[in-house]
């Protein structure tokens, strides 16, 4: 089947799902575990903040289907007068580290969502994406890169190192100052 095809994927193909013992379900499992171990840090660092009401936050954490959501939630948390400890220049930076994930959320959604199938014995990614500035339609059959997913992995390690920095970051300065959502005490009657 060539690239650009404009029909459907005809019965010469396998879909891989119904074979579980191909090197590329364990190259897509490893990518979706370390994206979701990468998520479930944002997770944590923004249920963090509700202090003893944490499954209360994860509950609700777990209803952000975005990391790009995630991480406008977070800022917007940090940007709030009582954990003004946190400098400006350390929400710029979580800024920034958000702006530069969401390439990386694109790669995650391709690796993850496209289906792979065997054509002829060979493992190849279905591709159905919108690409380029005039959001043409993509529908393909390409290789499945295996150091394509290796390269997303990486990245994803070395983007979850960082994050933990400013996770770090975030948490010396809430600890230096009295922040959050604690009750204050009521004045003597």
């Amino acid at each position: 089947m060539a690239s650009g095809m404009t029909h459907e994927p005809d019965d010469e193909l396998i879909f891989v799902s119904n074979r579980a013992d191909t090197p590329c379900h364990a190259a897509v499992g490893h990518a979706a575990s370390a994206w979701s171990w990468f998520e479930h840090m944002v997770d944590l660092t923004i249920a963090k903040l509700a202090d003893e009401k944490i499954e209360v936050a994860l509950a609700l954490i777990a209803q952000i289907g975005s990391i790009h959501a995630k991480f406008d939630a977070l800022i917007a948390i940090l940007q709030r007068a009582e954990y003004s400890g946190v400098s400006p220049r350390t929400i710029k930076k979580l800024i920034r580290f958000s702006n530069e994930v969401r390439p990386l959320t694109i790669r995650r959604n391709r690796i993850i969502h496209d289906p792979v199938v065997l054509e002829h014995g060979e493992p190849k990614t279905v591709r159905l994406t919108t690409k380029g500035a005039n959001g043409k339609l993509v529908y393909t059959l390409e290789k499945f890169d295996m150091a394509e997913v290796g390269d997303f992995i990486a990245k994803v390690h070395d983007r979850t190192v960082e994050f933990k920095k400013l996770r770090n970051e975030i948490r010396e300065a809430l600890a230096a100052k009295p922040h959050g959502m604690q009750t204050a005490e009521r004045p003597a009657e």
